[in-house]
């Protein structure tokens, strides 16, 4: 029957004859394992990485976890489908639920909740902890970070978080032809199916689970204005050529590198601070611990508005070498061999005093974003800031009842 199907697609081969705490016992295990390995891989060079990484194998194999299994999930597609029938494979996973899809299957079925990602900081993503990693390094940075998803009209997935993350895997799985070798891990936030696509949109816009903002194309300095959830690309692919797939927000990009580009590293650790303590802004966290959802795309109009208005900086010439960077090397590098992380730390460099000054801590941002001020605005040019705290993942909506039987089960 349908309910014990669905059970063992939740449950999987290898639950079945074990009581609950062994099974609990051995994920337990498998997840601290397969986070501490990438760890090791991600800090240790060389034949100290491989040896750590070899005994840390042994040791779970020792526990009767492999390293390489993938975590145990609500449910797991086992070939390539396309369109409803891949949406079909996410069938018993439920509200609160974690769940995998071959990547090959998800790229074709998760859906964007924002029209435009910052293609340089998805090449820059993708240059350091994407390019040359092995399919299984790939999966435990997979297993490690989830991708939050609400369940829309169709059954369909919607990422709400993490797309920057999602075009790295895209550009990764097509530069390595891996797509079909690992699994993108999804935890179920909401079940909003049975909604219509305007209803869903507004219960996005709600729980700032969208950004619905975007530029005409071939419009890449005007100040971005609201788009409907309709009018999204319906997937979220990437390549190295950055024509397939979410759009490009050059000022998405700038407002990464203003926060990640060191700027005066011997002046910070000379007052024992590290090297981004001049950074343009802080990162916040809201009032329950999490992450403040669309922080870059809030400082990237602002950065647009600076670039458009010569009041927001000191002097003119300033004003005009920055003009000048964009319009002639940032706007063109939407493409993998056109990126040089160099010409936008420069780009960085130039703006971050502007960040850093009034003109950033009086910007009351457009109403669309339903803030005030800035957020993160540091108060004085001065300031030396220490390092960002880490905010909670995006959690499920508080009105979205854990115990709701999702209509895929039904």
């Amino acid at each position: 029957p349908s309910w014990l199907r669905s059970r063992r697609a939740r449950v999987g081969p290898e639950g079945r004859g074990h009581s609950l705490r062994a099974r609990l016992g051995a994920e337990a295990r498998r997840a601290a394992m397969a986070v501490t390995i990438y760890y090791v891989r991600s800090h240790a060079d060389g034949i100290l990485s491989c040896f750590l990484v070899a005994a840390l194998s042994a040791a779970l194999q020792g526990c009767g976890v492999s390293p390489s299994a993938p975590p145990p999930v609500a449910a797991a597609s086992k070939a390539s489908r396309k369109g409803a029938d891949a949406v079909a494979l996410l069938r018993g996973c439920r509200q609160g639920s974690q769940c995998r899809m071959l990547h090959t299957d998800a790229r074709e079925v998760v859906r964007p909740t924002q029209a435009v990602v910052g293609h340089a900081s998805v090449f820059a993503q993708y240059e350091m902890s994407w390019k040359g990693r092995a399919p299984e390094e790939i999966q435990l940075k997979l297993d490690a970070d989830p991708t939050p998803v609400v369940l829309g009209p169709g059954g369909s997935p919607y990422a709400v978080d993490g797309h920057h993350g999602l075009s790295c895997l895209d550009l990764w799985a097509s530069e390595t032809n891996s797509s079909d070798k690992v699994y993108l891990v999804m935890d179920i936030l909401c079940d909003k199916s049975g909604l219509s696509v305007d209803d869903f949109e507004r219960f996005l816009q709600s729980e700032n689970f969208a950004y619905l903002l975007a530029r005409p194309p071939g419009e890449p300095f005007e100040l971005p204005t609201p788009v409907r959830l309709r009018d999204l690309p319906p997937h979220v692919h990437f390549s190295r050529d950055g024509a397939d797939g979410l759009g490009d927000d050059l000022f998405r990009s700038l407002a990464a590198f203003v926060r990640f580009s060191p700027a005066a590293e011997a002046y910070c650790s000379a007052h024992g601070m590290s090297a981004l303590c001049t950074r343009a802004y802080r990162k916040v966290c809201d009032e329950s611990g999490a992450g403040i959802p669309f922080v870059e795309f809030v400082w990237a109009y602002f950065l647009n508005a600076a670039f458009l208005d010569p009041s927001f900086w000191g002097n003119r010439q300033d004003f005009e070498q920055f003009q000048q960077m964009v319009r002639t090397t940032l706007v063109g590098a939407t493409k993998l061999e056109l990126f040089h992380i160099s010409s936008w730390q420069a780009a960085a460099k130039v703006v971050t005093p502007v960040c850093r000054g009034t003109a950033a801590q009086h910007f009351i941002p457009p109403k669309y974003f339903k803030w005030a001020s800035l957020p993160g605005v540091v108060q004085s040019s001065h300031e030396l800031l220490p390092d960002d705290p880490t905010c909670a993942a995006v959690a499920a909506p508080q009105h979205c009842s854990m115990a709701a039987t999702s209509f895929l089960a039904r």
